[in-house]
């Protein structure tokens, strides 16, 4: 059994609306084959936090072979 430490790598940040709404485009650099979290993380003016994580998996030959749900966290 391993317990491999996860590099975190921070693709773009950004100011949410004063709507509450946050809206962004990134490209991922290129992954070799494995499975992955994407995770978008902000604060809510009340001072909640939101994390939004997708699991995605990728193929043999840098394909996305899986692209999971987005599972909200509010802390």
């Amino acid at each position: 059994m391993s317990n491999i430490t996860p590099t975190i790598t921070t693709l773009a940040e950004g100011t949410i609306d004063a709507d509450g709404s946050f809206s962004s485009m990134t490209r991922l650099p290129a992954l070799t084959p494995g499975v992955y979290n994407v995770q978008m993380v902000g604060t809510h003016v009340n001072g909640s936090t939101l994390q939004l994580t997708s699991q995605i998996t990728i193929g043999g030959v840098g394909e996305f072979t899986s692209i999971g749900a987005n599972i909200p966290v509010i802390k």
